[in-house]
């Protein structure tokens, strides 16, 4: 197994045992676990269950957890862990992360590796937050969309400062590196 297979596989170890804690020793019920560690059912579900095991850890939430979200409390914003669903008549989609600063809100879709795919997925994603927002929140004249990456991908091909313009400008999809 490789560097980065040992350090996924100790992610989930980590992901299971706190898991297990708060299911056997803490006594508390699959939902109690879910909105304590803010994930879905399906996640708490995979990692108490030897049949729906995952095959590797989630490291993009573990840098979501632990370097977006200290950035964005650090730039003073307030997050927001219920009702972080962005629903409509034709989808129901989760939000990675839901935040207030100001009074705006920031949507924020997190996505730790750079690949065509990664992009597309993320740009889509808040695609459909967009069209689901305006609808639930239609009184909401100020909401931003992001789409966050590492900052050692800042360089990337991709990311042209044209590209990050017309993101930015004519799709309303801010671009940042964290």
């Amino acid at each position: 197994m490789d560097k980065d297979g040992l350090k996924k596989k100790g992610i989930l170890e980590e992901e299971k045992a706190l898991i297990h804690h708060l299911r056997y020793n803490e006594k508390l019920k699959y939902t109690e676990i879910a909105q304590k560690v803010n994930r879905s059912l399906y996640w708490v579900h995979t990692r108490l269950s030897e049949k729906y095991q995952p095959a590797t850890a989630r490291v993009e939430k573990r840098f979501q957890d632990e370097e977006v979200l200290a950035f964005l409390k650090n730039e003073g914003h307030k997050i927001i862990n219920e009702d972080t669903r962005t629903r409509c008549r034709e989808f129901s989609q989760e939000v990675d992360i839901l935040s207030l600063k100001e009074g705006v809100v920031y949507v924020t879709e997190v996505k730790n590796i750079v690949n065509h795919h990664q992009i597309q997925t993320g740009i889509g994603q808040l695609i459909l937050h967009k069209f689901a927002y305006q609808h639930r929140y239609p009184e909401r004249e100020h909401v931003v969309y992001q789409l966050v990456f590492p900052k050692e991908f800042i360089n990337y091909r991709y990311f042209t400062e044209d590209f990050l313009n017309y993101m930015k400008g004519k799709i309303g999809i801010g671009i940042i590196f964290i």
